[in-house]
């Protein structure tokens, strides 16, 4: 794997995390998902300086006692270390910390076997198609693709598009193509009118999380993610026609750089990494029958915080549980 640096104690400490991780944009997360999913030996990997933390980025593992079930309806139960990491916010952060979560499990025998798995559990923007609003703050989103916009991923490919249009020569025009084409080798698309890059969640990880979320009472949706590195709430209204026009059921801004990774870190480093998202709704958006956008980023009454507190604690255990799943199949494929 490429290391940008040291930005994060696995590579300041040159530390072996777990290959199960949990990865989250804000940085009082992971303290909120190990209190809530109820986590053991709980470690905190962090410089420290005269006994006090510095605060680079949280990093935590503990140990998960799961229980999940089987296809017959019983329960199987069992323990899993968890790596919790926060990623900061935006592409250009995600980039860097989830790569290095990555290099440092990778060492660790499960990991060269098997692969390793990352569930982003995020905030987000729901979206909505239609007059009458389907998702809703305190609602959960699993995407299966993420529709990218963003220079991060164009950059690391090493391709830069030109802001001023009418100097495209044929030289530039050669380089749009070799950039594409680099892209699809990754395993990357485009949208039909060739406006947005598009790439997948792992299909394996996807499953494992709508079978946890149908047993937590949750309120959740299936749908295409739109990830870009701005904030997701300052333009309801075209937010809404992007879910219309390429059926984007939320919006949020680091998922798609996470499948960027993982389909990078196979072709290049032959590293197999699962990656898939659980997104708690903080906002949300329509536009009524004539036209005016309702809606907003972030919650807006202690109805909706109470939402969002209850929604984030079940994506918790959605994807604790999912990556216990993934765990017992490497274990026993014959279970699945």
């Amino acid at each position: 794997m490429a290391i940008i640096g040291k930005h994060t104690a696995a590579s300041e400490k040159n530390i072996q995390i777990s290959p199960f991780q949990l990865t989250f944009g804000h940085r009082t997360r992971p303290f909120e998902a190990a209190k809530s999913l109820g986590l053991e030996n709980v470690k905190r990997h962090d410089m420290t300086h005269r006994g006090k933390h510095l605060g680079r980025t949280v990093l935590l593992e503990g140990d998960y006692n799961y229980c999940i079930k089987d296809r017959t309806g019983g329960e199987r139960k069992g323990k899993i270390t968890l790596a919790l990491g926060e990623t900061q916010m935006g592409f250009g952060a995600d980039e860097i910390t989830a790569y290095e979560y990555a290099e440092h499990a990778e060492k660790i025998d499960i990991s060269r076997r098997w692969g390793l798995f990352q569930i982003r559990v995020g905030t987000a923007l729901g979206i909505n198609h239609y007059h009458e609003p389907e998702i809703r703050v305190g609602h959960i989103v699993m995407p299966k693709n993420n529709v990218m916009f963003g220079g991060a991923a164009l950059q690391s490919c090493g391709y830069t598009p030109l802001i001023d249009l009418s100097k495209i020569t044929p030289d530039e025009k050669a380089k749009s193509v070799e950039f594409l084409m680099t892209w699809q080798k990754l395993g990357g698309k485009i949208t039909k009118d060739g406006r947005y890059l598009v790439n997948r969640n792992s299909r394996p990880l996807f499953d494992a999380l709508e079978i946890e979320a149908k047993g937590t009472g949750a309120i959740y949706h299936l749908g295409d993610c739109f990830s870009k590195d701005s904030l997701y709430g300052e333009d309801l209204g075209y937010m809404v026609e992007l879910g219309r026009t390429y059926n984007i059921r939320t919006s949020e801004m680091e998922q798609s750089m996470n499948a960027y990774l993982a389909d990078k870190a196979w072709r290049h480093d032959k590293i197999k990494i699962m990656t898939g998202a659980v997104l708690v709704q903080i906002g949300e958006c329509w536009k009524d029958s004539k036209g005016k956008v309702h809606g907003h980023g972030f919650p807006e009454s202690k109805r909706e915080e109470n939402a969002v507190r209850v929604a984030s604690e079940k994506a918790f255990a959605i994807a604790a549980n999912a990556l216990a799943r993934m765990k017992e199949k490497l274990g026993n494929p014959l279970l699945f």
